[in-house]
């Protein structure tokens, strides 16, 4: 039912108008969708234009909210959201494992757009909050340069690959079991760049690459086997050959970002040039940006005042008027405020639908009166089956309500230029209810069979179920074929 509603939308005249604007770079500034539209919309912009989208949010839980709602309406195409930093600007902290994780595989998905060659089979609509897309950046330049694709067959020193990988940012542990480690044990590298759903294990022979496959981390099994893997940077920043100060390797997070890169770089450099940039709400995100700067000027002044930071420290974000600079470039489209659209555009086939606050018998009828003069309905609910029961038990019509079972932002009617209006429920018009707020999903974090004694060192003194006491002497290394192992 999803695909048709999307179909009936992009089929829509002023809706072709519109896309043929975007096309040639000449929409108006803002369309005046209301809030519960837009995902729908960008769904069918999605499927008529076949380009990459960016849409920004003024907050990350409004962000949230996008991108639950996008599965309900697109499975089948990619869905990112690049996420804003944890700590504040000029916080000494660093951030999440699934900030950077999230932020890396939105970086690695664009940068693989830019290889000579590259596949444009599924598009992505990126949702980011306004200052995710302030916070500075690794150079794109230098991504695709610390950026490495490995096929089997090829020839590379272990020990030379493991150092690259601690200049990325990757961590070396005894067993990988997280996003951005790496682990090596005689002649296997096992690595999970972040922007891979599983890790990879390079086998070598001598020198020689000789497998290369994908694993689950909880078991070691073998997923898959591939003839080559693209290992990208697990940090947003490289570790430089002289450390900066008394500073070590160990020492440096994104707060160093700003000194370690003297280039000033954002998610817009990372995008394809023919990219389509939608703005949730233009006044908000503007304010959004604006209350930002203010706020990191006001801690920027305090920490200087208190000798935490030195006056020439470099700016970790870019300012709203140099963000707007950029965004000029790609024409960006306001989506809201609601009702500031023209009057003759897209935007005026949208209505809202009367509310029931939970009465069933009203509402009952209300869809009657729709069925019976040929409009369409459909219902997004949680109770969507008792609903349905519902209707049954009080109405004897041979046509009745699409239900489906979900949650979305809101309801509303579309009036297409020929036929008949077409009614979508949520559980706000019929029952009050407000919208659940996603949650920041927990990282789920895997554990290897083996973590329970990786960190065992020799001669520590161990108790085995079955054998008592003993100590541990190591592992036994063994050579087979010129290759030495574990």
């Amino acid at each position: 039912m999803q695909q048709i509603i999307l179909e009936l939308l992009s089929s829509q005249p002023a809706f072709q108008k519109l896309a043929d604007e975007i096309r040639s770079g000449n929409t108006q500034d803002q369309l005046g969708l209301a809030r519960a539209t837009r995902i729908p919309f960008l769904a069918a912009v999605q499927a008529e234009l076949n380009r990459p989208l960016l849409l920004i949010t003024d907050k990350i839980d409004r962000a949230l909210v996008l991108e639950d709602e996008w599965d309900f309406w697109f499975q089948d195409q990619p869905l990112t959201c690049f996420p804003e930093p944890d700590p504040l600007y000029y916080e000494k902290v660093a951030w999440s494992r699934k900030t950077r994780r999230d932020r890396l595989a939105t970086l690695s998905l664009l940068s693989e757009l830019m290889l000579p060659g590259a596949e444009r089979k599924a598009l992505p609509l990126i949702i980011a909050p306004v200052r995710a897309l302030m916070t500075r950046t690794l150079p794109r330049r230098s991504f695709l340069k610390a950026s490495r694709t490995i096929k089997s067959g090829s020839s590379y020193e272990p020990q030379t690959l493991a150092g690259e990988w601690v200049r990325s940012g990757y961590d070396p542990v005894p067993i990988v079991t997280a996003p951005g480690q790496f682990a090596r044990r005689g002649g296997i590298l096992d690595i999970w760049p972040p922007g891979d759903r599983f890790p990879s294990r390079l086998e070598f022979f001598g020198q020689e690459v000789e497998m290369l496959r994908r694993f689950d981390p909880q078991n070691q099994r073998t997923i898959e086997k591939v003839d080559s893997i693209r290992i990208t940077p697990a940090r947003e920043f490289l570790l430089p050959e002289d450390p900066l100060g008394d500073l070590d390797g160990k020492t440096y997070t994104e707060y160093h970002l700003p000194v370690l890169s003297s280039e000033t770089a954002t998610l817009l450099n990372y995008l394809p040039q023919d990219t389509v940039i939608f703005l949730d709400d233009g006044v908000a995100v503007r304010d959004s940006a604006k209350e930002i700067c203010a706020q990191a000027e006001s801690l920027r002044k305090g920490y200087q005042a208190d000798g935490l930071i030195k006056k020439d420290f470099p700016l970790p974000y870019l300012p709203w008027k140099d963000l707007k600079g950029a965004l000029d470039k790609f024409n960006p489209v306001a989506l809201g405020p609601a009702g500031e659209g023209s009057e003759a555009g897209f935007s005026a086939q949208f209505s809202t639908n009367q509310r029931f606050g939970g009465e069933l018998k009203s509402f009952t009828s209300h869809l009657a009166e729709l069925i019976g003069v040929g409009e369409q309905a459909v219902i997004v609910s949680r109770q969507s089956a008792r609903l349905e029961e519902v209707w049954k038990e009080r109405t004897q019509l041979d046509s009745s309500p699409t239900y489906i079972k979900g949650s979305i932002d809101g309801g509303w009617a579309f009036k297409p230029v020929d036929g008949k209006p077409i009614h979508l429920f949520s559980d706000g018009e019929i029952f009050g209810w407000r919208r659940i707020q996603p949650r920041r999903r927990p990282v789920q974090r895997v554990l290897a069979p083996e973590i329970n004694y990786a960190d065992f060192q020799e001669d520590d003194w161990v108790v085995h179920i079955d054998h008592g006491i003993g100590r541990y002497l190591g592992l036994a290394f063994r050579e087979l074929d010129g290759v030495l192992g574990e």
